[in-house]
């Protein structure tokens, strides 16, 4: 038994026909269980290719007009392989109507099925090389798309955003001469005057929240008295509850010792 495993069109008659014969018998003697290690050893069968060597010959059949009433049933086995550059030497130095035939082909040397088989990978390979290129070529697309949306706006954490009022305020009390440190969870510090001063933002207040030691006057924000028990608070007993700009208003105010100007009405 063997396989020759060139193209069926460079085999003559009995080459062809002797070959479909062996594909049959090897497949009875693989299904009953024979051994084929000699015929493995000289690469003369591969059976994993049986079937798909089977359909090539049973093509060049009807290309050359002869009947085929026998086909194979398929058979998952693997094993064995093909020298098919040797025998494709050896057909065309033992057998005259092989040797015309090839060289009626223009083919002196390889395997046709082979350079077939390459030619199939090749494509294969450039068809995955074109899905790959696309895939990339799609990735950089969406990047592109997420790189032209706006980025979605996040709401500052109270730690980030009083730690950008903070520096306002703490502006504010240095340039009314005070040396701004941080107690009971705020800004604290004492003015040139004596005024002392404590300015923070309580857990249940969007605005700040600014206590002093001397009475405030100034018209901004919610201004009113601190009613505790607590030492620390009781040194400062007047508040006022405002936005940042409000509270700055109120140090200058304390800094200078004076009423200043009230705030414009809105424009209706």
């Amino acid at each position: 038994m063997r396989m020759w495993g060139v193209d069926p069109a460079l085999l003559c008659g009995p080459h062809l026909s002797g070959e479909h014969k062996e594909l049959h018998m090897m497949r009875g003697s693989l299904r009953l269980g024979h051994s084929m290690q000699g015929y493995f050893d000289k690469q003369q069968i591969d059976v994993s290719l049986i079937n798909s060597r089977h359909d090539a010959i049973v093509r060049e059949f009807k290309r050359r007009g002869w009947n085929h009433q026998s086909p194979l049933p398929t058979l998952k086995v693997t094993g064995g392989s093909i020298d098919a550059a040797a025998n494709l030497k050896e057909l065309y130095k033992r057998c005259p109507d092989c040797r015309a035939r090839i060289e009626r082909h223009k083919y002196k040397g390889g395997n046709i099925m082979a350079k077939k088989q390459a030619a199939s990978k090749k494509k294969k390979q450039a068809g995955s090389k074109k899905v790959a290129k696309k895939k990339v070529a799609k990735k950089k697309a969406a990047k592109k798309k997420a790189a032209k949306k706006p980025a979605a706006k996040t709401q500052p954490t109270r730690n980030s955003r009083a730690d950008r009022v903070d520096a306002k305020i703490k502006t504010a009390l240095k340039k009314a001469g005070a040396t701004p440190e941080l107690k009971m969870g705020g800004l604290y510090g004492e003015l040139p005057n004596g005024v002392k001063l404590w300015v923070g933002q309580p857990p249940l207040l969007k605005n700040h929240k600014l206590h002093s030691s001397k009475a405030i006057t100034c018209e901004a924000g919610r201004v009113g008295k601190t009613k505790t028990t607590a030492t620390f608070w009781k040194t400062l007993p007047h508040t006022a509850i405002g936005t940042v700009a409000e509270i700055v208003q109120h140090i200058n105010a304390l800094a200078a010792g004076k009423k200043p100007a009230k705030r414009r009405a809105a424009k209706k």
